[in-house]
């Protein structure tokens, strides 16, 4: 689903307009479909989440180095299914 919502012909600037928007709704769809997946997401409140990952936008490296962003989002779902 992320990759194909990407611009064609690509363009960088427009993409990274929309992409965190993208993994949002990728996110809640796959963490909201399947039951164990919730509550395997849920028990790890209150705990901050950590992607460790080669990429320096949607996780952090193992020097810790990145943006951690899949793990922000992935803890804005958590609080929204929490309060619900």
């Amino acid at each position: 689903y992320y990759q194909a919502q990407k611009p064609y012909p690509f363009d960088a600037d427009a993409w990274d307009a929309q992409r965190d928007e993208v993994m949002r709704v990728a996110i809640r769809q796959k963490f909201t479909a399947d039951d164990s997946l919730r509550t395997l997401l849920l028990s790890t409140a209150p705990h901050p989440l950590l992607s460790i990952k080669n990429d320096h936008y949607w996780g952090i490296t193992y020097n810790g180095i990145g943006c951690n962003r899949l793990a922000v989002l992935l803890m804005e779902l958590r609080e929204t299914i929490l309060e619900t």
